[in-house]
């Protein structure tokens, strides 16, 4: 019987060509959406491995710049970084004391400022002959509690840890997975020429983003060289005057500096929303796409049963029930759907070989799936009122019509 329909379908090729090309087509921008949306889901219902609310920061950076052209340009920019460094500390206790809602104020270094900068894993050293690109953090003995970083083995950083000369990095489970896989990495050491020792592994850091992947991270010791950062943690929701009294304040200790205040909150809100805006419209846009070629294939199987109404009243007149007339339909309508999706995975399938949407398999695979039981479930729709139409035909009426 199956033989049967694909004849059928054969006969009619086409008139089934534009709806084949227009299912493929549609199969094919729905699996690469799908899998997009799967791949940025898994990466927002990832722990984001701190907390944002109620986190101010203050970043600062010098009215004027100097050329660092000889080793005494050198040597002057770092006495003025030392001044900077020591203005820092000042302005993080004078913020502590003056705002009553401030619950905390400590200098931080740039790299630890989430949501203000876009990075990669853009380091890299050789350990046990491979190579480990990875990104930095600079972080001082406050950074966890500030955060509320999770800890899930050994210590963080301690006073006496930050006063020493010693090389202590805690990781993240990732790059501590890759150091060293199937082991407890507290207290081990790694590097070539430099040697440092593991003191904690975090869970989760992910201070690009919700949608930003999980890196290879690595929280350095602060070394007090470059603060160019405040973290300040209110009690609750402040005064809307809050930022501009806030800035008032940094200019008139640190009048040689430029601020900019951000709340932790709003740029997440940001954030999400430009990766949200564009993915929803895309979305729409695709739906369009999807809802426009379902009514293609509505409309041909409507005008095939009118061409084929001959056919089903004879049928009917020969004793076929209503119930084979309609399911005579739905198949025919599954095996062009499946013809169709066999066709765009032929193209889809390009995706998993040069993978140049660097989507991972997982996604990819959970992205076809997905898409495949879409378009079997808008076809069926689209095939049950023709279906139904066929199956309720009379014998004579069709006929006459025919004649």
């Amino acid at each position: 019987m199956i033989i049967h329909y694909f004849k059928m379908i054969w006969n009619r090729r086409k008139e089934n060509l534009l709806t084949v090309v227009e299912i493929s087509f549609a199969f094919l921008i729905l699996t690469a959406l799908s899998s997009f949306v799967i791949m940025q889901t898994e990466k927002y219902l990832e722990p984001l491995g701190f907390n944002y609310k109620n986190v101010w920061m203050v970043n600062a950076f010098p009215k004027e710049y100097y050329p660092l052209d000889t080793d005494e340009d050198w040597k002057q920019e770092h006495m003025r970084e030392k001044v900077r460094n020591e203005k820092m500390e000042r302005l993080a206790v004078e913020i502590k004391n003056v705002f009553s809602t401030v619950e905390y104020a400590h200098p931080v270094h740039f790299s630890t400022m989430a949501y203000l900068h876009q990075t990669g894993e853009d380091n890299a050293f050789v350990f046990g002959g491979k190579e480990i690109r990875y990104q930095f953090c600079c972080a001082n003995e406050y950074l966890k509690d500030d955060l509320e970083i999770n800890l899930k083995e050994g210590r963080w950083f301690s006073r006496e840890d930050m006063a020493s000369s010693r090389h202590q990095v805690v990781l993240s489970r990732k790059v501590a997975d890759v150091l060293f896989p199937r082991q407890n990495p507290v207290g081990r050491t790694f590097g070539d020429d430099q040697k440092y020792e593991v003191l904690g592994v975090v869970d989760h850091f992910k201070f690009n983003g919700e949608f930003s992947d999980n890196l290879n991270l690595m929280f350095f010791k602060d070394t007090n060289d470059e603060h160019n950062g405040i973290l300040i943690k209110v009690k609750n929701k402040p005064h809307p005057s809050f930022e501009g009294e806030l800035m008032k304040l940094l200019r008139k200790y640190a009048s040689d500096l430029n601020f900019n205040i951000y709340s932790m909150e709003k740029m997440r809100q940001q954030y999400l929303r430009k990766y949200l805006v564009p993915l929803i419209i895309l979305s729409v846009v695709v739906a369009f796409l999807i809802i426009n070629v379902m009514l293609g294939l509505f409309a041909s199987l409507w005008q095939n049963i009118a061409r084929r109404k001959s056919e089903i009243g004879i049928r009917r007149a020969v004793g076929s029930r209503r119930s084979l007339i309609q399911w005579q339909i739905l198949v025919e309508t599954y095996i062009l759907t499946s013809i169709s999706i066999l066709i765009g995975f032929v193209f889809s399938s390009q995706i998993f070989i040069y993978n140049f949407l660097d989507i991972p398999v997982q996604a990819l695979i959970l992205g076809h799936l997905a898409s495949t039981l879409v378009i079997f479930i808008l076809s069926t729709f689209c095939a049950l009122l023709p279906a139904r139409q066929a199956a309720n035909l009379k014998p004579a009426e069709a006929i006459r019509e025919e004649f």
